[in-house]
Parts: C-alpha cells; structure tokens; sequence
C-alpha cells in the first residue's frame, strides 16, 4: 500500500495486487464478508487449485473502466461523507479507478475503487492474489463478499491503524478492489469496506 499523493487515497492495485484485512469481518449477512478460513498459508500454497470459481460472472465490469467513479452510488458516498471524486484511467500505473477524501474529521479519511482490468484483459482474478500470499503479500485472507469470492491483503498489516481494503472476484480473470484509510480500527475500516464492495456488486448486477 502506498501513501496517500494528490489527494488519492492508499493505492488500491499495481498489477493486480492486494490490499488489507481483518479477521474480524466476520459478519454473515448479505452483503458482508464472511469468516475467512485459519490456514491461509496452505491456500498460497496451492495457488490457482485454491481459488474459487465464480458462480456468477459479472463480465459487464469492463463497461466500467471508464467510469469507475459510477460503481459506488453517490448516495453511499455521501452517506461515508465522502465527496469529489477522482478518477483514474486504465494507463494510470495503479489502474483505472475512484477515489475520494474526507478532510473534515481530524484524520483525513481516504476511499477508493480500482477494477482490475484492461478492456477484456483480466489480472488473473482471485487466484493470482492467493498465488502471491507470502510473497508479495504478508497475509491473504479469503472470505466473500455478497456470494462472491473475496480476500483481504496487504504487504503489512495496518488495520489497527484503520486501513483495510479487498478484492472481490467478479469474473474468473477480473477482481475489483476497495480500500479506505483514516479510520479509527480494524472493525470500523473493513465493515466500511464490506459496504462499499456489496454495492459495487449491486451495481454491476444492475441494481
């Protein structure tokens, strides 16, 4: 994760990395993520075998490469206190993604969302980002996100610092991510993360 430039907030992906986590997310209503299973070591280990599959495709993502700022529905958006998006392109080096910044707490508070693609190329989906557990990531936690493969993961973990971000896999080969920084816990960054996720998906279903 990089520091915050320009008013972005964390950097969300290079090349289809991952972001933080917490165990904590345990919550198993729609919408949330649920438990993530103890051993993550042996899912990295197993790589691409340990990745699952995606149910539902939602290949329409890619329509949203050029506005990403559209998969999360404003009124979310101001409801986190968010406001004043910026956006990315897909020859942004972190890809095409939004970003947003709340600076009237104390600790400036940072949203964003990245898709991991580049028209119909994909990154490699959630089994590219438990190949690299322990490698380029300390930790990958796998978990879901509205019925969707999910993982939590980061070169460090920062979450007691309020950082957290995931990826959801919503094509075998595309993952999107969300990431938030400033908040005041673990608990309090990655519930705000589950919520965002779910409403990207609600959005690429067409809700």
């Amino acid at each position: 994760m990089r520091a915050m430039k320009s008013g972005r907030p964390l950097a969300l992906i290079c090349a289809g990395i991952a972001t933080a986590a917490i165990g904590g997310c345990t919550q198993t209503t729609p919408g949330t993520a649920t438990s993530a299973p103890s051993d993550t070591n042996s899912a990295s280990a197993s790589g691409a075998a340990a990745a699952p599959k995606v149910s539902h495709p939602l290949p329409n993502i890619a329509d949203y490469v050029s506005k990403t700022c559209d998969l999360v529905p404003a009124a979310l958006i101001s409801r986190l206190g968010f406001s004043d998006p910026t956006s990315t392109g897909a020859g942004d080096a972190l890809g095409p993604g939004c970003s947003w910044v709340n600076t009237t707490n104390a600790h400036s508070k940072g949203l964003g969302v990245s898709v991991q693609t580049d028209g119909n190329k994909g990154n490699g989906g959630m089994a590219k980002i438990i190949k690299l557990n322990g490698s380029l990531y300390a930790f990958v936690e796998p978990t879901s996100i509205s019925g969707y493969p999910a993982a939590y993961a980061d070169s460090r973990d920062d979450r007691p610092q309020g950082k957290c971000g995931l990826f959801v896999g919503v094509t075998d080969d595309v993952t999107f991510a969300v990431d938030v920084q400033g908040y005041s816990g673990a608990q309090d960054s990655c519930d705000t993360v589950n919520q965002v996720a779910a409403s990207v998906i609600t959005t690429l279903r067409g809700g």
